[in-house]
């Protein structure tokens, strides 16, 4: 069962993490939630199988309307035709293929360099960390035009506001 964080008082909350809202967990405590729960990041869904990306050249409409015009010039032995409509298909996959294969790997590469960070307070001293280091019980600062690194409750906020427009769509 999923707890109910929202409603647990500033105290309750320090007690059942065993965190202190003034210096955050310990270093040492930290290393032993990471090593116990993990990091804290979404799994990566597994990248798509140059397979899948070659076949999915052949999805759209108009290449079965052109497969289907080679095989009526194939039935009226018009080889020519049959084989240059094919051959157009064919070389159309194909760069599609390379184009899309591509691009999925510069977006790999992307989100390899793109390591998100967070300011926490561990040991009653601010640090700057990779967010997928976070655990529960960090406390967490965050400044105007921050991201929010994680799941978290405040403790502390003054003139607080949001933009929401990334969760809706907006």
């Amino acid at each position: 069962m999923t707890k109910a964080w929202q409603t647990l008082s500033k105290e309750q909350l320090e007690q059942e993490l065993q965190s202190d809202s003034d210096t955050g967990l310990t270093t040492t405590e930290a290393r032993q939630r990471l090593a116990t729960v993990g990091p804290n990041e979404l799994p990566e869904p597994a990248p798509p199988s140059p397979l899948k990306i070659f076949l999915g050249q052949f999805s759209s409409l108009i290449i079965w309307v052109l497969i289907g015009a080679a095989a009526v010039s194939g039935l009226l032995d018009d080889w020519i035709d049959a084989g240059a409509i094919l051959a157009i298909v064919l070389l159309n996959a194909i760069l599609g293929f390379t184009q899309e294969f591509r691009a999925e790997q510069s977006l790999a590469a992307l989100r390899r360099l793109s390591i998100a960070t967070a300011r926490v307070i561990r040991g009653g001293t601010l640090q700057s960390i990779p967010a997928r280091e976070l655990v529960q019980g960090d406390l967490i600062q965050i400044e105007a035009g921050d991201r929010i690194p994680a799941d978290c409750r405040l403790v502390y906020a003054t003139g607080l506001q949001t933009q929401e427009a990334s969760l809706t769509g907006e």
